[in-house]
């Protein structure tokens, strides 16, 4: 708004009564082109803000008025405010805001806007006046929550006949209704009359903020024998007319205002696209027909008949992002909840006087009582957490009775996770090889599983040494699977006898999306180990060590497992376990890597020297004599045998492996099978 409008609005206002009550702010080019595509559930409301001279923003109560609170000797007084939410990241606001439009119906049978009765009702309009300054205008406090009034005048018209032509209002039909009620109508500007301190600009809170107070009286309550018995009396006019925002320096840019349809301005801002408006209030009776709200998800049906189900798991509501609380207040409109990844679909649960309407994401969803007064909403999908929408609250849930509306924001948590970089296995190899492209790897993998060798075509260049090497079925039982064969899992770490190893590393990711400290993962992982160098050792629990690390980088170097000072382990698939917990899912992320403890190529007697003393084993083995005792497990056995024994790599273990041992007992390194 210009200086010239201001002053026409400061004149209009001294009219006592209007055909029109707004004055229409021309459009002009809106330099902020994408403020609408930055829309983030931002909500606006109408709300009761207590009885008495000023308003309550802590603690309104519910206004229930009924026969008892009219006293038209001494009319009570009440406030309403209307607020917003989320408009920290909202130019519109952010910018400063330099002048505000609003308006309301009201059936002045009921209500009127507050006057003073000491005052003679030429001058009843100045009392309207005074009483909203008193409440919304201030030269101390919070910016955000007052309006400084060295800076700031209050434009207002008391009362003034309906309009149904205002232009492009939403609910025209009910005002055209009202108007033949004999339903009034009335308007209250602010505009900026200094020269600094705009209000909202650079605020940084994303909670409510009232734009504006409005002090009403009441002058007569529903009979008891009236059909309805909670009427609409009071009610937010939202019209291109109606309910409009200047913001910058002079008021028009950024310049908005609500227009129900198409803004006839491609310029300028719709408010509409910026709000979600939760409703109007009631002021008589319960003043909610919704007395509970709670989303659940339902428990599991087993498959077995006579089996017990799982019980249903309730959330809570909660009245801010923080979820501190997880009570449903009537007089509290905004609700959020979070729910963890699993929770794919959820049913939301109303005690309320009468059938609700449910809307998800602005599609409706059908309600069916379950008891008296119980209703519940069929299942619906939720999407998973998008941190660009209403931080991550990106679920709009709306549920209305009785006039009432409530806004539930639902946030779906990722799945936190633990992801670990591949290992050293044959699998592992290929899928971090830089020279085979990603949309070749399973291609490499199907290649390698023809001959369990690495085929020529997709040799990843780190293991090239490595071409001819067949790694035998036999390691592994036969097995194909990945859980089973460590040659065919992606992220299987391959470790040496006597010889420190690195983790390959790892990322973590959090339920909100962002990545944990890896630092804080802890890693644990329990071995057997051996008294002496006998793979047939029985074993019992004195032989086994568990080994915790925390407080260390992802590709910590492990010394204190297979090193030199070590005693050998038994050779055999070990889990590292990782772990840390994600405190906004209430969960433990865990993650386990396969460690393959095995001894180094033909040491076959394990005693950490490749000799001629290990000729002997392979003698043994090659004539089918028994080099591991039946109280070791096959799997260790396969293992043992197929990755130390097979020198040449052909499969078998027969005498032809011993001049392969023969070699390394010469100080002839045998190409290892792993890296």
């Amino acid at each position: 708004m210009n200086k010239i409008l201001k002053s026409l609005v400061s004149g209009f206002t001294s009219l006592s009564m209007c055909a029109v009550c707004m004055i229409s702010i021309p459009a002009t080019a809106d330099e902020y082109e994408n403020i609408e595509t930055q829309a983030t559930n931002r909500t606006l409301s109408v709300d009761f803000m207590g009885r008495g001279s000023t308003p309550n923003d802590a603690s309104p109560g519910k206004a229930g008025f009924s026969k008892d609170d009219v006293n038209l000797t001494n009319p009570l007084e009440f406030w309403v405010g209307i607020g917003v939410e989320n408009v920290n990241d909202l130019p519109l606001f952010t910018d400063g805001v330099y002048s505000l439009d609003v308006a309301f119906e009201y059936d002045p049978n009921y209500v009127k806007p507050y006057w003073d009765k000491t005052t003679a009702s030429s001058t009843a309009e100045q009392s309207w006046n005074d009483e909203l300054v008193k409440g919304n205008l201030s030269p101390t406090g919070d910016s955000s929550a007052w309006w400084n009034d060295t800076q700031y005048e209050i434009t207002s018209v008391r009362e003034c006949d309906i309009d149904t032509a205002l232009n492009d209002r939403e609910n025209s039909t009910e005002a055209a209704q009202r108007a033949l009620d004999g339903w009034k109508m009335c308007y209250v500007g602010v505009v900026f009359k200094g020269d600094s301190l705009l209000r909202f600009k650079d605020l940084a809170s994303n909670s409510k903020q009232y734009l504006l107070k409005l002090p009403f009286v009441l002058l007569s309550a529903p009979d008891e024998t009236a059909a309805d018995q909670n009427p609409t009396v009071l009610s937010m006019v939202r019209g291109g007319d109606t309910f409009a925002i200047g913001s910058g320096s002079d008021g028009t840019n950024p310049y908005a205002s609500w227009f129900a349809t198409t803004h006839p301005a491609p310029d300028d801002t719709n408010l509409k696209n910026l709000f979600d408006f939760s409703g109007d209030i009631s002021l008589f009776g319960t003043n909610d027909a919704i007395d509970n709200i709670v989303a659940v998800k339902p428990g599991e049906t087993p498959s077995d008949p006579g089996a017990t189900p799982s019980p249903d798991t309730t959330y809570y509501l909660s009245s801010d992002k923080t979820l501190q609380e997880d009570k449903f207040k009537a007089e509290t409109k905004t609700y959020y909840v979070s729910v963890p990844n699993e929770t794919e679909q959820i049913r939301m649960d109303v005690s309320s006087s009468e059938k609700p309407t449910v809307t998800v994401n602005s599609a409706s969803v059908n309600v069916t009582a379950s008891d008296a007064k119980k209703y519940s909403s069929d299942l619906f999908d939720l999407a998973e957490l998008d941190k660009t929408v209403n931080d991550g609250y990106n679920n709009t849930v709306t549920i209305t009775a009785g006039g009432t509306t409530y806004t539930v924001y639902i946030r779906r948590l990722l799945k936190p996770k633990i992801t670990l970089n591949y290992g050293n296995s044959p699998y592992g190899e290929i899928m971090k090889a830089s020279n085979i492209a990603d949309a070749d790897k399973q291609a490499a993998k199907d290649a390698f599983n023809v001959k369990n060798k690495y085929d020529a075509s997709y040799l990843p260049s780190d293991v090239a040494s490595k071409q001819r090497i067949i790694y035998t079925l036999n390691a592994w039982g036969k097995s194909t699977d990945p859980e089973v064969n460590m040659d065919r899992n992606d992220y299987a770490l391959f470790v040496y006898e006597q010889t420190d190893f690195s983790d390959p590393g790892y990322t973590a990711t959090d339920s909100l999306g962002e990545p944990y400290d890896v630092t804080q993962v802890q890693r644990e992982i329990k071995v057997c180990r051996l008294s002496g160098g006998n793979i047939s050792e029985n074993v019992s629990a004195k032989n086994y060590e568990v080994y915790t690390i925390v407080n260390e980088p992802s590709n910590y170097l492990f010394t204190q497992i297979t090193s030199k000072s070590k005693k050998f382990l038994r050779p055999d698939i070990y889990d590292l376990k990782y772990s840390f917990y994600d405190s906004v899912a209430n969960e433990t992320v865990e993650c386990v890597r396969k460690i393959i403890v095995i001894p180094k190529m033909s040491d076959t007697n394990m005693d950490g020297a490749v000799n001629t003393n290990d000729i002997a084993y392979v003698k043994i083995a090659s004539q089918g004599g028994t080099i591991v005792a039946t109280n070791v497990p096959e799997r260790i056995k396969n293992l043992f045998l197929n990755r130390v024994f097979d020198g040449n790599y052909d499969t078998a273990i027969n005498t032809n492996d011993i001049a392969y041992v023969k070699l390394a007992s010469q100080g002839k390194v045998l190409e290892p099978f792993y890296r």
